[in-house]
């Protein structure tokens, strides 16, 4: 078992971790976004074909962008610190079975939100090799990845405070 010292180190070392990485990917986001944004705009209003895959692919930013940003909240940060306390606390064997059904459960949800889209336009259409497949399927894709992101940061933290 850890010392208690130990444990407040590791956790305000993943705490400044949090904290640096979510302003980095805010920033990187946010310059994706403004990048993407002016190209979405551009292709709807000349009624180009790929207009549809630029909505969805600045849709896909601007949900990273808030799940970034509300990393960033104070909030957020209570209920990872409880977490973790609360994770620490728990036998070895415990966490390590949590691990092994969180490691399925996340290569299945992979699976699933990249898959099913593919899935879906090797159906719509058939004759298509898969890297067309892929392509076509990529701004939904993308899409659906951000929206489970950013649902499980926001379900995370509204479950926990909740509790409370």
């Amino acid at each position: 078992m850890e010392s208690t010292a130990s444990m407040a180190r590791t956790l305000d070392s993943h705490l400044e971790l949090m904290r640096v990485m979510s302003a980095v990917t805010a920033i990187l986001f946010g310059i994706a976004l403004t990048l993407v944004l002016p190209i979405a705009v551009l292709d709807a209003r000349a009624g180009s074909p790929r207009a549809a895959g630029e909505i969805a692919n600045t849709a896909g930013f601007s949900l990273m962008l808030f799940g970034s940003l509300y990393m960033r909240t104070s909030r957020y940060q209570k209920v990872f610190v409880r977490r973790w306390r609360e994770w620490h606390q728990k036998p070895r064997a415990e966490r390590l079975r949590a691990i092994g059904f969180l490691i399925v459960g996340v290569v299945a949800l992979i699976t699933l939100v990249l898959g099913a889209p593919i899935l879906i336009e090797m159906i719509m259409w058939p004759s298509q090799g898969w890297f067309e497949d892929l392509s076509r399927a990529e701004p939904v894709t993308f899409v659906i990845a951000a929206t489970f992101l950013v649902g499980a940061l926001v379900y995370r933290s509204a479950r926990a405070s909740a509790d409370d």
